[in-house]
């Protein structure tokens, strides 16, 4: 027993600074903080802020730490670093706001590929819709996308584990994967009268590649610009893509935000600046208070016909250009009803590569109106079946284009 002794010695040394960084963190919230040297804790008092509680017991945390110290019976599992991030996932957790995530420092990279435009997986966003994790929209021409995932799937298993409870970092950590393996989903999806009905499916994992805009002509003077995601080299291919709309004297513009499902808050602001002289694209409500957020910059496209397509996986920031150009009357929305997220998330990088996401605000539509939860309605609403994509057609698009004529 020696041996189990001394290691239970170091460990519960590793705990107690573990346990420390822990209420660190809570006392700097609170208003107090901690300085460390080795062996030795101490408090430094300061002047919390109005409001705040300022009593702080920590007795049954220390409690159950000593607990699985003195009683697990494997104390090779009792591992610093995951008891360190299985702490903060729970503080973060107790919120039950599923977009207000602690990201360990491989997810946290994942995620940092994914807005980057590339990483290793299936092409699916993932949100949740009622606390149930779903399917946001799965990316054009993605694993996903060729094996039949369709926007608003719920996703009830992934390799025959409940989904329950989870949160997105974890569910995108289960999901996402090395190049070539293979994932097994269970999803949930509401088929009219019949309800919803279970659908399995193996997917093999891809390297995913996703670029931020495409522009097709299917007509001669009409543009349709598909926007993919709002990541980090948007600003580049959206002038670009401006650019020769304006070089070929398009005389409409088709706007597809379908599946599309955010992504930064600064690319909002970018794309729907394009449609407008003045006013704002978006208010920000925190604490209370609102904040007018107007254009980013002068906008190229503001007279040019214009109709935006959207549907049930268009979310968060396509949601918010959609939401003023039709609460605006700058131009009609075609499709289905989009997703409805109204919330912003401040995304943190931590000590060691971990991440942390926090909702810091709603968003409102220029009106003062809030979709969190309802999403948007269009002016015409078209259905796009699974027969139409089979065929290879799209009325939703076809309408548009019939608008603009």
């Amino acid at each position: 027993m020696p041996a189990r002794s001394s290691y239970l010695r170091r460990l519960s040394l590793i705990i107690a600074l573990l346990t420390a960084l822990l209420l660190g963190w809570y006392l700097g919230y609170q208003g107090y903080g901690l300085s460390f040297s080795w062996g030795k804790v101490q408090v430094i008092n300061r002047e919390p802020p109005s409001g705040t509680e300022t009593d702080l017991d920590l007795s049954l945390f220390w409690r159950v730490l000593g607990l699985l110290e003195n009683k697990y019976y494997d104390p090779s599992r009792l591992r610093g670093t995951d008891l360190l991030y299985g702490a903060v996932s729970g503080l973060v957790g107790s919120l039950n706001d599923p977009y207000t995530v602690f990201f360990t420092p491989e997810e946290n990279k994942e995620f940092k590929q994914s807005l980057a435009g590339t990483y290793e997986g299936v092409g699916a966003q993932l949100g949740f819709l009622d606390h149930q994790l779903v399917i946001v929209a799965p990316l054009k021409n993605s694993p996903a996308e060729r094996q039949g995932v369709k926007a608003g799937d719920a996703i009830l298993e992934v390799d025959g584990v409940s989904t329950q409870g989870w949160s997105l970092a974890k569910a995108v950590a289960s999901i996402r994967g090395e190049k070539g393996s293979e994932v097994n989903l269970k999803l949930g999806r509401q088929q009219g009268e019949d309800g919803v009905v279970q659908i399995n499916l193996t997917i093999k994992r891809e390297e995913i590649k996703i670029p931020c805009v495409a522009l097709e002509w299917p007509e001669n003077k009409i543009a349709h610009l598909t926007l993919y995601r709002f990541g980090e080299d948007l600003q580049a291919e959206w002038a670009k893509a401006v650019s020769r709309i304006q070089e070929k004297g398009a005389e409409g513009l088709v706007l597809d935000v379908r599946n599309n499902p955010g992504g930064y808050l600064n690319g909002a602001l970018i794309v729907g600046s394009e449609f407008f002289s003045e006013g704002n694209i978006v208010l920000k409500r925190a604490a209370g208070k609102i904040q007018e957020m107007g254009l980013d910059h002068k906008g190229e496209l503001t007279n040019i016909p214009l109709v935006v397509l959207v549907n049930e996986g268009s979310a968060s920031a396509s949601e918010i250009v959609a939401g003023a150009i039709q609460v605006r009357k700058r131009g009609m929305l075609v499709g289905g009803q989009t997703f409805g997220k109204g919330t912003v998330q401040e995304a943190l990088d931590l000590d060691g590569g971990a991440g942390l996401h926090i909702t810091v605000s709603d968003w409102l539509l220029p009106d003062g109106e809030s979709i969190d939860g309802k999403g948007l309605l269009p002016d015409v609403e078209v259905e796009l079946t699974d027969e139409d994509v089979s065929r290879g057609e799209d009325p939703q698009l076809k309408k548009a284009i019939e608008l603009l004529k």
